[in-house]
């Protein structure tokens, strides 16, 4: 039968030029955005070509960027920077992060008001198409409406703006402060990298060549070398927390897959 669906968005905004990083996630009933799907859109964003590690990131005060605070202190002790910092918006106080809620209006005016079965995004007063009768859904599934929302983005990043762009688009004033200035976020386009960065540290005591994380077991060359050393650090990615761990040993980036068997 049918399934209702909802398609949430993880939005990132450059703050000197309105410029848009969005991920649609598609849940279904029960589900919510996770920390996961948080660093998989960050994965977007610090390897994109315009963006990077931002000198300071403004969220919202949910759980999905728990994680945030941590990763940042880590890469900013990697790195040897100072002032990268997290600041987390006081609940049902959205003037914290006006300026993307904004950006949000616009779009949802501008460009989702164009796809079928929009009905105005509010659930308690919808939308009616002609006589008073509701919106009819969406209805050309999942992967195409991925592909819409994509889209609008993409529109609203190119369409010129008045007021602080002065008639740029978010992209081209994006383009020009870069040109301007010459300074560009520091980028991690890196997989391993990234996932050094942006993980949980669980500590474990090596045994016969071998660790356990939860239900799961790992070995390989360099835990047999480390028989009998306590508390070591793993790093668990937020970005694929089910798959291979990190180990950062002697300047080298381990990658640790799950054995297939225990």
């Amino acid at each position: 039968g049918e399934r209702k669906i909802k398609a949430f968005l993880i939005g990132w905004m450059d703050g000197s030029s309105g410029f848009m990083w969005v991920t649609p996630v598609i849940c279904g009933p029960g589900q919510a955005i996770t920390q996961q799907d948080v660093a998989l859109s960050l994965y977007q964003v610090l390897t994109c070509e315009y963006g990077g590690m931002p000198l300071e990131f403004r969220v919202d005060n949910g759980s999905e960027f728990k994680f945030l605070p941590e990763s940042v202190t880590r890469f900013a002790s990697m790195a040897e920077l100072n002032g990268l910092s997290v600041v987390k918006c006081r609940p049902h106080h959205p003037e914290g992060k006006a300026r993307l809620e904004g950006a949000f209006g616009i779009i949802k005016k501008s460009f989702f008001s164009a796809l079928p079965g929009y009905n105005g995004g509010n659930p308690l007063k919808p939308l009616l198409k002609g006589r008073g009768k509701p919106v009819a859904p969406y209805d050309r599934g999942p992967e195409r409406l991925l592909e819409d929302l994509h889209l609008a983005i993409a529109q609203y990043n190119g369409t010129a703006q008045d007021g602080d762009l002065q008639g740029r688009s978010p992209k081209a004033m994006l383009e020009a402060k870069i040109a301007l200035s010459g300074w560009r976020a520091q980028q991690i386009n890196d997989a391993d990298l990234f996932d050094l960065v942006f993980s949980r540290e669980e500590r474990r005591d090596v045994r016969q060549g071998r660790i356990t994380i939860g239900t799961r077991s790992f070995t390989g060359p360099v835990l047999a070398e480390m028989i009998g050393e306590k508390q070591v650090s793993f790093l668990v990615p937020w970005r694929d927390p089910d798959g291979a761990i990190l180990h950062f040993r002697d300047g080298v980036i381990h990658r640790l897959a799950p054995d297939t068997c225990a």
